[in-house]
């Protein structure tokens, strides 16, 4: 798995864990990697694990995104 793949998943799991500040860090790592938004459909899986309660954390990530 490429260091990307990597990143990517801990910001899925970031997201799992309703860690705002975690998200924040593997936004960054993941822009520095040279991920783009179409990269973020990995996302979605976090929404498997409880949609109510990730989705505004997946906001947050969009947010942090385009800043």
């Amino acid at each position: 798995m490429d260091s990307k793949a990597k990143e990517l998943l801990e910001l899925v799991v970031s997201i799992a864990l309703y860690c705002n500040d975690c998200i924040t860090y593997h936004v960054i790592w993941c822009v520095q990697k040279g991920l783009v938004m179409r990269s973020f459909e990995a996302l979605n899986v976090a929404l498997v694990v409880d949609e109510l309660i990730t989705d505004p954390y997946i906001r947050r990530t969009a947010e942090t995104l385009d800043q």
